[in-house]
Order: C-alpha cells, then structure tokens, then sequence
C-alpha cells in the first residue's frame, strides 16, 4: 500500500546496532527509531524495529555514502516490514548525535 508522511520523536536503539530486541522498546513505541549500520542484516534492524512499535527507523551509516538499503530473505515474511527504513550518511548521523531530542518528519518522493 502506500506510506503516508510520519512525524515523530526521533529514539536512539538500545543497543543501537538493533541487533537484539530493543531494551528500550517502551520508549521506541510509537517513535522513529535511531539505528546505526552494523552488527545485524538491514532485515534484521526493520524487524527489530518493528518489534519494538516504531513508526519508522533510521539507519545511520558508517561512511559518508547512502546506497538503497535491501531485505534479504531471513525466512520471515516481508509483509511484517510494514515501516519506513531509510540511511543517513555518516556526517548528517554526527550531527544528529549530539542531542537525542529530535523530531523527524519523513515524507514520500512524489512521482515527477
């Protein structure tokens, strides 16, 4: 189906490779989930995420470069993958470290 635009408070993972389930899972219900690359497949992060209610997930890059993030098949159905995962570079991921008081809104790309 289509993805709305999402707003919400932006949560640091816990751990942050969201490699596990979430320690802080109360706190990431309902919020856009902070996550950096590493430590687990980017399938494993969304369903962590998803399993912890985030509306979204964020998924903070070990380099300058973004590249389109990919599921591979873990076994699981895809249809549980039902949020918005998207990859920030490096140095945006610097400067949304400094505070964990961020609200993020993140809107489809219409079609031109």
């Amino acid at each position: 189906g289509t993805i709305e635009d999402i707003s919400g408070r932006m949560v640091h993972a816990d751990p942050l490779t969201a490699h596990s389930d979430l320690a802080n899972a109360d706190a990431v219900q309902g919020c856009v989930a902070y996550i950096k690359r590493g430590g687990a497949p980017f399938t494993k992060k969304a369903r962590v995420a998803v399993g912890a209610g985030a509306i979204a997930c964020v998924v903070a890059n070990t380099d300058r470069e973004t590249f389109g993030m990919s599921y591979t098949d873990d076994g699981l159905p895809f249809q549980a993958l039902n949020i918005p995962c998207v990859m920030i570079s490096s140095d945006i991921a610097s400067k949304l470290e400094v505070s964990d008081q961020w609200n993020v809104t993140l809107v489809p790309a219409k079609p031109e």
